[in-house]
């Protein structure tokens, strides 16, 4: 999101940088702990954390000062650790896609108080396709990451959890079944509207088969310097 930054309003870039980093810790604490109950705790701290007039946390602090209401963000941490306790498997990406409804639609309730837009009613799916485009080629080594995907495809793929091109192949089948669905993607609030473009490029290159490798940006600089001038010229 950095190649978005310059074609974000000056008065919005600071509270739009430590939004994305909020939203990559809160990611992290969901999906990187191997003990559920670790992540549990960590979401748990977030919820508190984020609820405070006064936070501690530097990116809290820096969302703080950036003017957003006290406990405007803590309904995000809230859901997230919802879905850390949801012990239903999803079948097939529909069913991935829906576990994360809740959770997407407390970010899009944030971001459209933090960067306005009016989403539509399902624009909160978007917030949990993009997480599992982002994730879903990191999978070895994350075994959390394994509860969200569908089990049609880890049947599939049996040893992507051993991570490269197993992983990578998860990756694309999940990239094709995700793909081509109509989004609500109008009226959406600056931040998401650019981070979805980013995100619907992904999906577009898994879907042809083309699995980003998760140690580099994608879409690289250029690129996403296009895309994210395109994106921020449409929502003007």
């Amino acid at each position: 999101m950095e190649f978005a930054e310059p074609f974000v309003p000056a008065p919005l870039r600071a509270r739009f940088r430590a939004w994305g980093t909020l939203l990559a810790e809160i990611e992290r604490s969901l999906l990187l702990p191997s003990d559920p109950n670790l992540a549990l705790q960590r979401l748990a701290w977030w919820h508190e954390e984020l609820g405070m007039r006064q936070p501690q946390h530097p990116v809290a602090r820096a969302l703080a000062a950036s003017g957003m209401e006290p406990g405007l963000a803590a309904p995000v941490a809230g859901a997230a650790a919802m879905l850390s306790q949801d012990e239903a498997a999803p079948n097939d990406a529909g069913a991935a896609v829906a576990r994360f409804r809740d959770y997407g639609t407390a970010v899009l309730r944030a971001e459209q108080a933090l960067f306005g837009g009016e989403p539509g009613p399902d624009a909160g799916e978007l917030v949990g396709i993009g997480l599992l485009v982002r994730w879903s080629p990191r999978l070895g080594g994350q075994a959390r990451l394994r509860e969200y995907l569908p089990l049609q495809l880890l049947a599939r793929h049996p040893q992507a959890a051993d991570g490269g091109a197993p992983a990578q192949a998860l990756a694309i089948d999940l990239g094709r079944a995700l793909h081509g669905a109509p989004r609500d993607t109008a009226r959406l609030p600056l931040f998401r509207a650019l981070r979805w473009r980013f995100e619907a490029h992904r999906l577009t290159r898994l879907a042809a088969g083309v699995s980003p490798d998760p140690e580099r940006p994608a879409p690289g600089p250029l690129r996403a310097t296009l895309l994210a001038w395109r994106t921020a010229r449409r929502h003007r």
